[in-house]
């Protein structure tokens, strides 16, 4: 995957907290090609149905 466009940072105040937000702005995204022995299929629909699904247990922060 490829983004192009920018990062922005701006900080602000809440609940007498200081807080910072980092926002990325995409101008534009590019999907690659799909990775070799990819698995994924189309619903009745025409949308692509996942190979893999990552659940949270997956993800390890």
């Amino acid at each position: 995957m490829t983004i192009a466009g920018k990062i922005a940072q701006h900080s602000y105040e809440k609940d007498g907290m200081k807080r910072s937000a980092i926002e990325i702005i995409a101008r534009e995204v590019e999907f690659g090609e799909k990775p070799k022995g990819y698995t994924g299929s189309m619903d009745d629909d025409g949308r692509e149905i996942p190979g893999h699904i990552v659940s949270d247990d997956d993800i390890p922060f």
